[in-house]
């Protein structure tokens, strides 16, 4: 088949249209992309100069988010890896203040998926250097999404189990004077938080064994058990400040909520 001349023509100027369309487009997410960085600079330059401001968590976290919002905007634009980059700073910078380790693993999330998406960029090798320097404070990147889930129900499975046997422990006094009930209560909610430590159900299976261990104390009377009580709470307020059994554990402390 012999198509006519303005056949060729007008398929040209159509490929050429199209071809002309998706390099505005390209531009406009990168120039768009380039002046969200920019104002997530503004914010977080704001926030440095005011030590008032720093005290306050969800002013460095609204900073975080603008440099997120940088990579969300386009997630294979040239300023992607920029502003995942930003946001895993400003996590480590956030540590400081307050000393949750969860933002250190929020930071090293950043860092590996820079490591594992951006291998070109000029912030591979930076966030590399920085996953070294976590690893080296004991803090290593969140598993993968289906081994996460994996995990969440192992967990899921232990916790309960530990709190069918920590129910029927409480509920029959002849079996309260034996030691190893007790102890066989604590490492299955140990066993649970041990295979989910960064998951849904780490503060309640945290929580379970400081209390076990303080009713343990009550018969016992041995200071490790009590130490291992609070050794609990204390890491649970650590490690999930934010979770919805954080007051209860500074209750259990003596502390205020």
């Amino acid at each position: 088949m012999v198509f006519p001349k303005p056949y060729f023509k007008t398929a040209f100027l159509m490929f050429a249209l199209v071809a002309g369309l998706a390099a505005w487009d390209e531009a406009q997410a990168a120039s768009s992309a380039a002046e969200k960085y920019s104002a997530a600079d503004a914010a977080y330059q704001s926030l440095w100069r005011s030590p008032r401001k720093q005290k306050y968590r969800d002013q460095w976290l609204l900073c975080i988010d603008k440099y997120k919002a940088v990579y969300r905007h386009d997630p294979k634009g040239p300023w992607a890896a920029a502003g995942l980059y930003r946001a895993g700073e400003l996590y480590l910078r956030l540590h400081r203040w307050s000393s949750r380790s969860k933002d250190l693993s929020a930071a090293g999330d950043l860092f590996e998926q820079i490591k594992r998406d951006f291998p070109k960029s000029r912030y591979h090798s930076k966030a590399v250097n920085q996953l070294t320097a976590l690893k080296k404070k004991g803090i290593s990147p969140s598993p993968p999404p289906d081994q996460k889930n994996a995990a969440h129900e192992r967990a899921k499975r232990s916790l309960q189990k530990a709190k069918a046997r920590y129910h029927a422990l409480l509920n029959s006094p002849r079996h309260q004077k034996y030691r190893d009930r007790w102890l066989a209560c604590i490492n299955g909610f140990q066993e649970a938080y041990q295979q989910a430590p960064n998951g849904p159900l780490a503060a309640e299976a945290l929580f379970n064994t400081a209390e076990a261990y303080g009713n343990l104390y009550k018969r016992s009377f041995r200071g490790s058990d009590k130490a291992k009580a609070t050794a609990a709470y204390k890491d649970l307020l650590a490690r999930h400040a934010d979770s919805a059994y954080a007051a209860r554990a500074a209750s259990a402390l003596g502390q205020p909520p």
